[in-house]
C-alpha cells in the first residue's frame, strides 16, 4: 500500500470475503474527507463572495452564500451518488459472475468436465 493510501485509510486490513465491509470503510473515509473539503470550499467561497461586488439582478432574491451553498451541495451529492452507484454496480456484476461460476461447477463433473446428472 502506498504511503498516501496508508495515511488516508490507515492500516485496516480486510479479507477477500469482506470486500463490502472494506468498501463501506473506504467510502466513509472518502465521504468524511469530501465533507471536510466542501466545508473548506464553502468558507473560502463565503469570504470571496462577501468581498465580491453585488450580484446581478437575475440572482437578486438569493444571497451569494445561498447560491454557493446550493451549487456545492448539488455537486457533492452528485459526486457521492456517482461513486456509490459505480461501486454498487461493480459488486452486482461480480455477484453475477460468481453465480455463473457456481452454476457451471454444479452442473459439470470435477474430474472429467462433462455434464453431470444435475445438468
Amino acid at each position: 500500500m502506498s504511503p498516501f493510501k496508508q495515511f488516508i485509510f490507515g492500516a485496516a486490513q480486510f479479507q477477500e470475503r469482506e470486500e463490502y465491509l472494506e468498501f463501506q470503510y473506504k467510502f466513509l473515509i472518502v465521504l468524511i474527507l469530501a465533507v471536510i473539503g466542501a466545508v473548506g470550499f464553502f468558507l473560502g467561497a463565503l469570504l470571496w463572495v462577501e468581498q465580491a461586488p453585488s450580484p446581478s439582478r437575475f440572482v437578486a432574491p438569493y444571497s451569494g452564500t445561498e447560491l454557493v451553498d446550493a451549487v456545492m451541495a448539488m455537486g457533492l451529492l452528485a459526486f457521492l451518488f456517482h461513486g456509490y452507484r459505480a461501486r454498487s454496480m461493480s459488486f452486482y456484476h461480480r455477484l453475477q459472475e460468481s453465480k455463473e461460476r457456481l452454476r457451471a461447477m454444479a452442473s459439470t463433473d470435477v474430474l472429467t468436465g462433462l455434464l453431470n446428472a444435475r445438468a
